[in-house]
């Protein structure tokens, strides 16, 4: 190989040349296909095996879908404004479709001191001036509705923190997570 690279430099050279040409173009789709940058994509991160088995049985079993989660924070709890505009913003979000349920310190018989409104209150303190809000979506909806039942959802969730003067929130849950992250490996496969 050494002696025909010897004798032969320009045609070995135009020959990696044109491999090199033909493999840019192979990965940049020209030859017919999906470039490689259209392939590089990343689903939920999963591990095959009985944990894979075991969670799809519990999703199978749910009897709620996934929740968005409102944490909101510089709220005074015990206000009758407050009250109002969550509960209003609450009843709101029942009515997008599918949405199964909305828990919150103020839909709790008794109101945020109550003892079953403890795990939606900061620290279980009601003075802590923060409470949780979630949206439990129905079970088996479709990709497409589960998608457009959490965009507004969180549209909703938002406009709630909008109306509560002082207020401070962060909107999540495992899909928004899920979602963010497969993102940000679709963003670094492309750079790398």
């Amino acid at each position: 190989m050494g002696t025909i690279v010897g004798r032969h430099p320009w045609r070995v050279l135009g020959l990696w040349l044109v491999v090199v040409v033909l493999c840019f173009a192979a990965a940049a789709g020209a030859l017919g296909g999906d470039s490689l940058f259209q392939r590089l994509t990343s689903g939920e991160p999963t591990v095959p095996g009985e944990a894979r088995t075991g969670r799809d049985l519990f999703s199978e079993s749910a009897a709620k879908g996934p929740a968005t989660m409102l944490q909101v924070t510089g709220v005074d709890l015990t206000s009758p404004a407050v009250a109002g505009t969550v509960l209003r913003h609450s009843d709101s979000l029942r009515q997008i479709g599918g949405v199964q349920q909305v828990a919150n310190p103020f839909v709790v018989p008794g109101g945020p001191t109550a003892a079953a409104a403890r795990s939606l209150v900061a620290q279980g303190d009601p003075s802590r001036g923060g409470f949780l809000t979630v949206v439990d979506t129905k079970p088996g909806l479709s990709k497409a509705a589960q998608r457009s039942t959490e965009s507004a959802v969180t549209a909703g969730l938002q406009a709630m923190v909008r109306d509560l003067p002082g207020a401070r929130g962060h909107v999540g849950g495992t899909s928004q997570l899920v979602s963010q992250i497969t993102g940000q490996v679709e963003t670094d496969l492309r750079t790398g």
